[in-house]
Order: structure tokens, then sequence, then C-alpha cells
């Protein structure tokens, strides 16, 4: 498995994960009138809608070059990542808003004990998902076991590459010395 299906299959687990707990703190938002659960509730929607762009650029990386696009798709990363940062702007303004309104009519009374709970699971759902997305176990095999393999082959590599840059650079040389040849005949 390469290393952009691992990612992705990483992000659909996280996605997925958010999505079931996000329902959840909307709902216990609502059962205790925090604005807390709420904010964490759209911090996990916006994780969605990163990680959801994440796939789509991982997915659009991998085409290749043409004509048009010479260098591949390989920008579509950091454009993804340049969205996700609007992302963020969106949301927390729109968080930034509520909280004024809710300061504005005199506060609200909060239930603490149904919000510490929900808390400490959301923190530990957060802890799960930073492992699963720093890991490299899930979808392919070890990165230190591939780099000792992919070390070997890169120094087959680099010895016909060499070869490779003389070849060419003979053939640039022959060109010119023969396009100089041409303008001296004419």
């Amino acid at each position: 498995m390469t290393k952009s299906q691992s990612a992705k299959k990483k992000l659909v687990i996280v996605v997925v994960i958010c999505f079931i707990w996000m329902i959840v703190e909307i709902i216990f938002s609502m059962l205790a009138n925090s604005l807390a659960l709420l904010t964490d509730a759209v911090d996990l929607l916006k994780d969605i809608a990163e990680f959801g762009i994440n796939i789509i650029c991982i997915n659009y990386a991998k085409r290749k070059s043409s004509d048009e696009h010479t260098f591949g798709y390989l920008k579509a990363e950091s454009l993804g990542a340049f969205v996700s940062i609007i992302l963020i702007w969106v949301f927390y303004l729109l968080l930034l808003f509520e909280s004024i309104m809710v300061i504005s009519t005199g506060g609200r009374e909060v239930e603490s004990g149904i919000m510490l709970y929900i808390s400490s699971i959301a923190l530990a759902l957060n802890i799960i998902k930073t492992c699963i997305l720093a890991s490299d176990e899930i979808g392919g095999e070890d990165d230190s076991k591939k780099k000792d393999n992919d070390s070997d082959e890169d120094d087959k590599d680099n010895d016909s590459d060499e070869v490779d840059v003389e070849d060419d650079s003979d053939r640039d040389h022959k060109t010119k010395d023969d396009k100089k040849k041409k303008i001296i005949e004419d």
C-alpha cells in the first residue's frame, strides 16, 4: 500500500470518528446548554471538512502530468491546506458571533456535569485520533523497514542516474557543437 493510500485510509477512519462524535456533542451541547461543547462540535466539523479536502487533494495529486500541467497536480495539496485555513477562520468567526450573542443576552446556565463528562470523552478521542494519524502501521508496512530496503535500491539507482546524466550532458554538448558548426558553415 502506498503512502497516499495509507494516509487516505487514516483520514477516512478519523473522519468517521469525528462525524459520530460531532453528532453526540451537538446533542449534548443542547442538553447541557453549553457553548463550549458546541464550539468543540464546530471544531470537529472543521476537522471533517479539512480531512475531506485532504482526501480529495490526495486523489487529485495522484494524477499524472500532462502537456497543460507539466509538473502534475501536486500543488493541489497546498491549495487544500489554504482552503482548510480559510475554513478555520470562517468557523471561528461564527463562534465568535455566537459568543457575543450569549454575552449580550446575559449568559445562560450550564449543566457542568454533562459538559465535563462529554469533554473528558472528547479529550480521549482526540488522543486516539492523534495516535491513528501518527501511526505507521495502519494501511502499510512500517516506514523504518521500508527505508532500509529503499536505501539499498537508491544506491543502485544513483549509479545508473550518474551514467544517464553524463550521457545527457554529452548529447547536449554534441548538439551545441553541431549548431555552432552549422552557423559557421552558413
